[in-house]
């Protein structure tokens, strides 16, 4: 993402949740869901259970983003 695009826009759950330029986005994201996706890319130390665990706990109506 960080080389092919120039802004990112985040949805969850039909809700834009953040919308960056991608550098901004991915240096501090500032929604838990972005937090997640960014926490879901495969390294070393990804625990795919304990990111699961995380999302199903997310609010579906908590506020954030900008729309």
């Amino acid at each position: 993402m960080r080389y092919v695009c120039d802004e990112a826009l985040v949805l969850y759950r039909g809700r834009t949740m953040e919308h960056r330029p991608v550098a901004e986005l991915l240096a501090d994201p500032g929604h838990p869901y972005t937090k997640l996706l960014l926490a879901s890319v495969p390294r070393p130390d990804w625990d795919p259970d304990s990111i699961s665990r995380r999302r199903r706990k997310l609010d579906p109506l908590a506020a954030g983003g900008d729309g």
